[in-house]
């Protein structure tokens, strides 16, 4: 990605691919290992559906996978912002506040929770980090960070389902304060 155009087929392209690969198999490994919160499971998620849409041509995990990972990371985020002490409360709504967005492409989501609006979710949850961890916290510069990877990276290298997103993602944006 380079001066705002993607060539996937570059020497450039082909590493950041390579790369986008790694993270999502570490991002899964550590999941493995740990299981006590969801926040790489919703990365590997996250990047597995980038990947899935640079090559729709190459499933990396079938659709029932895809959508058995999202439900498990929701469960184990609503559990923790339930449950947890208030900084795993607040990850855990950084974390949904993600799954929520990413809600609408993962395939069978959309129709297992028929009428869920799930930017309105999404917004939710980021204001119930701000409330939690404070405007200026680093928990609110982290995920307004990974929200606009969305816009800045992923919209633009995958198009498709990403430009879909990304409505919802910069009201996302609107509940977390910038600094």
């Amino acid at each position: 990605y380079t001066n705002g155009s993607w060539n996937p087929d570059s020497q450039e392209g082909l590493r950041v691919l390579q790369q986008l690969e790694q993270s999502r198999a570490l991002y899964w490994e550590t999941y493995q290992l740990r299981r006590s919160n969801a926040w790489e499971l919703v990365q590997y998620l996250s990047l597995t559906l980038l990947l899935q849409s640079l090559e729709p041509s190459r499933k990396l995990v079938s659709t029932t996978q895809l959508m058995a990972h999202w439900l498990a990371a929701e469960i184990q985020a609503l559990y923790d912002a339930e449950t947890g002490d208030i900084d795993v409360r607040a990850w855990a709504n950084s974390d949904l506040a993600e799954l929520y967005l990413l809600a609408p492409i993962v395939d069978g989501i959309q129709a297992m929770h028929a009428g869920e609006d799930f930017a309105a979710k999404a917004c939710s949850a980021a204001r119930k980090l701000v409330v939690l961890a404070g405007a200026s916290s680093f928990k609110v510069f982290s995920t307004r960070r990974q929200m606009m990877r969305y816009l800045d990276w992923f919209s633009p290298m995958a198009g498709g389902a990403f430009i879909s997103l990304e409505a919802s993602a910069r009201q996302l944006l609107d509940e977390l304060p910038e600094g």
